[in-house]
């Protein structure tokens, strides 16, 4: 096996494009064509993937969280050109990675899971996975948090039918969109929340989570999203979804297990974490958004880039022929 050169994460600011001359033009064509892109409407709000450059206040942010500096990215793309033995065009390693020696074994750990796990990353596009993004089952927030993080909801509950969507359907959803995320500065930079609703969880939602399936989505959590993942919140969750969580607890990393919230239906516990104007308003906030219909419109707004998801999906390992 040998690692594609094309491993990949859009540096953001201005100031850092100067030092990714190979990665600019594709950065600034990728940046004038979501531009062209309508943006989704939901209710009064409009979603869509925000790449416009990190403004002052967020270049401070990732200089004082990640020790993310002109002279850091230099250092840590010299390093790791070096690590790999190639002139890559390094576009997309996450803000989490940090530039230093540990990129490389993280991206080695994500590329080794899509290809081990082929049932949750081969061809992971919109166009493959029209029906996961058209259920409105996965749905991004239009409004950020009060620290910058992206927003997602996902309903694990009432609204999920386990014989029209299955749960590997739910989790490259849910990779599809926390991944796209990541080609926005500021989601790099601050991360992402995703609130799952289980109102309506039953046993019939239960009895689809297997052990095999818990180690495979806390491998890629844990190991493999190349993003920073503020917070996982369980809301509506019953008494039965502790069953479920037993299966996940004992793979818990202690960072990730303080990023877990049990909410249940105190609205009140979300809202201290979460800003009351980027909750649903059936969830206690005040975003006034029409979940149910968003789907199909999501799914197209995201077959826009279906060639960038194609792109994406070919890099990592490649066997020798």
């Amino acid at each position: 096996l040998i690692l594609s050169v094309k491993i990949v994460r859009f540096l953001i600011s201005s100031k850092m494009h100067a030092i990714t001359p190979k990665s600019l033009g594709k950065y600034e064509v990728f940046l004038e064509k979501s531009k062209k892109v309508e943006p989704l409407k939901m209710g009064s709000y409009i979603f869509k993937l925000e790449l416009d450059p990190l403004n002052s206040e967020l270049i401070e942010k990732a200089k004082n969280e990640l020790n993310e500096t002109v002279d850091a990215v230099n250092k840590g793309l010299a390093d790791l050109r070096e690590l790999l033995q190639v002139c890559a065009v390094f576009i997309r390693v996450s803000y989490s990675w940090r530039f230093t020696e540990p990129v490389l074994q993280e991206m080695k750990q994500l590329y080794h899971y899509n290809m081990t796990h082929p049932v949750y990353s081969d061809n992971l596009t919109p166009m493959d996975d029209q029906d996961v993004l058209s259920s409105g089952l996965v749905v991004p927030l239009p409004v950020r948090n009060r620290d910058g993080c992206r927003l997602f909801l996902i309903q694990c509950g009432s609204r999920w039918n386990p014989n029209e969507i299955s749960l590997d359907q739910m989790l490259r959803g849910i990779r599809l969109v926390t991944e796209s995320a990541l080609f926005e500065p500021e989601t790099q930079v601050c991360g992402v929340h995703l609130l799952f609703d289980l109102g309506g969880f039953t046993l019939s939602h239960a009895l689809c989570f297997t052990p095999t399936f818990a180690k495979a989505e806390l491998d890629w959590v844990q190991k493999c999203y190349p993003g920073r993942i503020k917070g996982l919140h369980m809301v509506h969750n019953p008494f039965l979804f502790n069953m479920v969580f037993a299966l996940f607890k004992p793979l818990l990393t202690e960072k990730l297990r303080k990023r877990i919230y049990f909410h249940g239906t105190n609205k009140e516990s979300l809202l201290k974490v979460v800003d009351r104007k980027a909750v649903p308003k059936y969830m206690g906030g005040d975003l006034d958004v029409p979940i149910q219909p968003v789907g199909k419109p999501l799914w197209e707004y995201y077959c826009n880039f279906q060639q960038e998801f194609e792109e994406s999906v070919k890099l990592g390992y490649l066997k020798k022929k």
